[in-house]
């Protein structure tokens, strides 16, 4: 098996990038600016996100979330050609 790089591509988006947009709605929900990355995927995991004595339910971020991860797949949708006929689609990376 060979990449056909002639028909590849790779579209940006992932895990890092919703916790980063995340991290930027709570800092600003928050006053503090962006939140820290480790902060955020700690607060995923637990559902609570605390900082400086703050204490925030995650599930208020949830349409944050959902809007970026909606902005990628849409990206990468439309990124590929379905008259290619395209047998495989790789997921690579930390999230994948």
């Amino acid at each position: 098996m060979r990449p056909d790089l002639q028909r590849s591509s790779s579209v940006q988006g992932g895990v890092s990038q919703l916790i980063k947009h995340v991290a930027i709605a709570a800092g600003a929900k928050l006053g503090t600016g962006m939140v820290n990355f480790n902060e955020i995927e700690a607060a995923l995991a637990s559902g609570v996100l605390s900082v400086q004595g703050q204490r925030l339910p995650m599930a208020q971020f949830n349409a944050v979330i959902e809007a970026e991860a909606e902005l990628v797949v849409r990206r990468f949708v439309s990124a590929i050609d379905m008259n290619m006929g395209i047998g495989t689609i790789h997921l690579v990376g930390g999230g994948a």
